[in-house]
């Protein structure tokens, strides 16, 4: 009857100790959401004041940008919007640290590679090449987002092999849609 007893009471603890541990884990759980939800609702907030203030365009794409970054806890982001003619995107918006997400050409010093260990110059020259550079239609990662149905995560192994190199390890890249119509 003892050992009945025993063995009923170490299943018990058993189970209580695990149930423990999963409250342990989804307190943790309920902790990381409350942080995200803080994120976006700073973000939306300074967007309405923004808005409500008036503010210019470039900044309002900078606070777009910049608030996308902080929610998702990225190294750098970007802003393409299609041109008027709809054949190219242009880029609006960069952060400093945005990966290239684009081919950089070879006289533009690739601020990833292990020669230039990432000086501030082979940086500066890439995100000047990246501000100005626009984007054809079914050109590279952007290029053929136009035309996607909606967002994509891309991790290291579905990127172009070239882009990895460049410093990108992953994306989330999405279409932005006005109606029927991609609009960046």
């Amino acid at each position: 009857m003892s050992l009945i007893f025993f063995l009923s009471s170490l299943v018990l603890v058993v189970l209580l100790w695990a149930q423990r541990r999963r409250v342990k884990e989804l307190k943790k759980t309920r902790r990381e959401l409350q942080l995200e939800e803080n994120r976006i609702f700073s973000f939306l907030h300074s967007l309405g004041e923004a808005s409500s203030q008036g503010v210019r365009s470039k900044e309002l794409y900078r606070l777009i940008v910049e608030g996308c970054v902080r929610i998702l806890e990225a190294t750098g982001g970007a802003l393409y919007f299609v041109d008027r003619e709809e054949k190219m995107l242009a880029p609006c918006f960069l952060t400093e640290k945005a990966p290239p997400f684009v081919m950089l050409p070879e006289v533009v010093p690739q601020p990833v590679s292990p020669s230039y260990h990432q000086h501030e110059e082979s940086t500066s020259a890439a995100h000047s090449f990246l501000r100005l550079h626009t984007i054809l239609r079914g050109q590279g990662l952007f290029g053929e987002a136009w035309d996607w149905p909606g967002q994509k995560f891309l991790t290291r192994e579905e990127l172009p092999t070239e882009l990895v190199e460049q410093g990108l390890d992953a994306a989330l890249i999405s279409p932005l849609r006005y109606g029927n119509r991609t609009v960046g």
